[in-house]
């Protein structure tokens, strides 16, 4: 098995206990607070978001795979905690959804987006034991069960490095 932690957070702005020490946004309800001597904009959000979406397809794309199973499925929040502008498509996504689903493209995409706007949580789970799981404070983990995977090109400012899931499936 192989397993890694996608962030966004810069592995080298870790303390020795592997805490993030930067002050950095960890959800979209942080849209609209001073980080880094600036306001957090829900285009800085969208683009991080687009960031780990393409990752998600990157790996999926590394593993073979095209489609993942909606599995573990638990509604979080409605779509009235999101910015305006997201919550119309986001409630219409959120309605498609159901546990034990494959999902592909697009609707694979929303899938991520609506894990990662905390509206809901579940495991995506693939084909060879491929799996993609969301935690907190835009955490993400992915695997294979595979000794011959290679992490496939990330996007800009997304990061990975070897960890096991803490969501598996069998526990």
């Amino acid at each position: 098995m192989i397993g890694f932690r996608v962030t966004k957070y810069d592995p080298r702005l870790q303390s020795e206990g592997g805490v993030f020490v930067k002050d950095e946004w960890t959800s979209i309800s942080d849209i609209g607070r001073m980080y880094s001597g600036g306001v957090f904009t829900l285009s800085d959000y969208l683009a991080t978001e687009e960031a780990y979406v393409e990752t998600v397809r990157r790996f999926l794309a590394s593993a073979g795979g095209d489609s993942l199973r909606v599995s573990g499925l638990e509604f979080k929040a409605d779509c009235g905690t999101l910015p305006s502008e997201l919550a119309a498509e986001a409630e219409i996504r959120l309605r498609m959804l159901r546990d034990g689903m494959e999902v592909l493209g697009q609707n694979l995409d929303w899938v991520v987006r609506l894990n990662l706007r905390e509206l809901v949580w579940c495991r995506l789970e693939g084909k060879g034991g491929f799996y993609v799981h969301f935690g907190y404070d835009y955490y993400m983990y992915v695997g294979i069960e595979s000794d011959d995977f290679a992490l496939p090109p990330l996007p800009p400012h997304i990061h990975a490095e070897p960890f096991e899931t803490p969501y598996r499936s069998d526990e």
